[in-house]
């Protein structure tokens, strides 16, 4: 089972809080937009402390990710 990142933990409770019906289409364009910001944030700031340990030596980052987040988090 992978991890969930915080980005990710987030976006599931605000979605469960938030009620659909009362968010108009530009702010729900502007949701989406800050949230695909906020996982390629995390997700450099993931890999830049990767790339800081020891592990970075053994294997890629890529591989890192894929192993523990299974390709979540990805912003398209």
């Amino acid at each position: 089972m992978s991890k969930q990142t915080a980005v990710e933990y987030l976006v599931k409770e605000l979605g469960d809080i938030l009620d659909a019906r009362f968010i108009k289409p530009m702010q729900d364009l502007l949701i989406v937009n800050a949230v695909n910001k906020a996982k390629k944030l995390e997700r450099e700031q993931i890999e830049d402390a990767y790339n800081a340990s020891l592990l970075s030596n053994t294997r890629t980052f890529e591989h890192y990710w894929e192993q523990i987040y299974g390709g979540n988090n990805e912003s398209n």
